[in-house]
């Protein structure tokens, strides 16, 4: 890990340091964190097995150790992912997209409108067809919609839109916040980057877009911007696929899956799974 040779002002105009993390480095600090969260999500089921015995303060705290876990277990898969990530053969399928889609979708609307939030979602009825891995995909659509939850006031919403253009499905996710200024446009794809609504450096580790990008990337997408001071439009393009539908295997359980990228990538806008049972 480095951070020599990575001091920049902060927006107080005092020197900060800037992480800067091998590929190397991301994978060990990933696979740790694993290892110690593995232990702490067996210990909290353990507690919550016995929710009897619990105080209303004691399940608070217990809820917000879960939500601290869940953030990172974020930081974990993300920077395994956000540099690293490649299509996997064996996890290439070929899915029907808006369907998909829409599940992981209708189940992040739920649970964010629970909290306070809005998501909405217009999608086509067509039976487009994808190769690829599903989770992956929804996990950067996720990422794409909690950027924009956190560019935008609490009570705006973030949209997500599909649409066809010739062999491309693309996948529109836009919020109503502060923009983005276009001497950042660049940046914000650099891993370790990030920055709050007022330009200011934020405490994130800003690996949301940078893994977003290279998901649709390593599935012959791309991931472009276009924003200015009343929004941000998030582009997505994936190429469509004429072979025979290939999924077989169960599609993604969202809501029941206590690690599916719905609870890790939105672990900071809504609440964690309470009671918490074993998975």
């Amino acid at each position: 890990m480095n951070l020599s040779n990575c001091v920049e002002k902060g927006g107080d105009g005092m020197p900060q340091d800037k992480l800067e993390l091998s590929l190397r480095d991301s994978l060990a600090i990933s696979a740790a964190l694993r290892l110690s969260l593995s232990d702490l999500f067996s210990r909290i089921r353990g507690i919550a097995a016995h929710e009897a015995m619990l105080t209303p303060y004691m399940r608070q705290e217990l809820e917000g150790v879960l939500q601290d876990g869940y953030r990172l277990l974020r930081l974990a898969d993300s920077l395994a992912t956000a540099e690293n990530y490649e299509l996997a053969e064996t996890a290439a399928v070929v899915f029907p997209l808006w369907e998909e889609l829409e599940r992981g979708l209708e189940a992040a609307r739920l649970l964010l409108g629970a909290n306070g939030r809005t998501l909405s979602y217009e999608l086509p009825k067509s039976n487009d067809l994808v190769r690829g891995d599903a989770e992956m995909l929804m996990r950067a659509v996720l990422h794409l919609i909690s950027n924009g939850l956190n560019a935008a006031e609490k009570e705006s919403p973030v949209v997500v839109r599909g649409s066809i253009a010739g062999d491309q499905a693309v996948i529109t996710v836009i919020d109503y916040g502060c923009g983005i200024p276009p001497e950042l446009m660049e940046t914000v794809f650099r891993p370790y980057e990030s920055r709050d609504r007022n330009g200011l450096s934020y405490q994130s580790p800003g690996l949301g877009l940078p893994l977003a990008r290279r998901v649709l990337e390593a599935h012959g997408g791309s991931l472009r911007l276009v924003s200015n001071d009343t929004g941000t439009a998030a582009i997505c393009s994936l190429p469509l696929c004429t072979a025979p539908q290939t999924l077989h295997h169960p599609a993604p359980q969202y809501l029941e899956d206590l690690f599916s990228p719905l609870y890790t990538v939105l672990c900071n806008e809504i609440a964690p799974p309470w009671p918490y049972p074993e998975n």
